[in-house]
């Protein structure tokens, strides 16, 4: 979970949501601070206001597939423990690690639990879809926004989105991340 602050805001991204370019962003035009572990970041900055940045519950599964399962190495233990490599499988390991006292990786947490981690009070959400305009948007934003891109992999062209989502694996992302789509304002697919 990367974050990132100033004088007057603090940002916090949701894994595979952009926060690695929006980070890099505010340092460069802003000045800010900015950390990989929230919990890195010092207790007086969660007394601003929080902005957070959200992605779409589909394609941020996708991405984390491929971050996870398909590039080189294994970081994070996911393709000893997803022996079959799939994205169906991915999604079973991460609902069966729901509420697991292990699940220490930001990986591994929906979006809602990594916002409840970092805000008990409120926060402004920005979604990945529009995040140079939702960024711009913000009060405390008075210069325009471009972007770096950052992480993107080479073999991300590789997978269709479309094809990955099959019914089945779209049954399991509504299981693993249902308050994603009820608080963070997207519509789920029908099956």
């Amino acid at each position: 979970m990367n974050c990132a602050y100033t004088d007057d805001f603090a940002y916090v991204g949701c894994t595979k949501t952009g926060s690695c370019a929006v980070s890099e962003w505010m340092k460069e035009a802003l000045g800010a601070s900015t950390c990989w572990f929230f919990r890195h970041v010092p207790r007086a900055v969660w007394r601003k206001p929080v902005v957070v940045s959200v992605r779409d519950p589909y394609s941020r599964c996708v991405s984390l597939f491929v971050s996870v399962m398909k590039q080189d190495g294994d970081r994070y233990g996911f393709r000893q423990a997803v022996s079959d490599g799939t994205m169906e499988g991915m999604l079973r390991f991460l609902i069966q690690q729901k509420g697991s006292k292990t699940r220490n990786i930001d990986l591994m947490l929906t979006q809602m639990e990594q916002i409840e981690i970092v805000s008990r009070t409120s926060y402004r959400i920005i979604h990945h879809e529009s995040l140079e305009k939702g960024i711009e948007a913000l009060p405390w934003v008075n210069t325009s926004v471009e972007l770096p891109v950052i992480n993107r992999k080479k073999n991300r062209d590789e997978f269709d989105t479309e094809e990955l989502l099959t019914p089945q694996v779209i049954e399991l992302i509504h299981q693993w991340c249902p308050e994603d789509f009820k608080f963070l304002g997207y519509e789920k697919r029908t099956v």
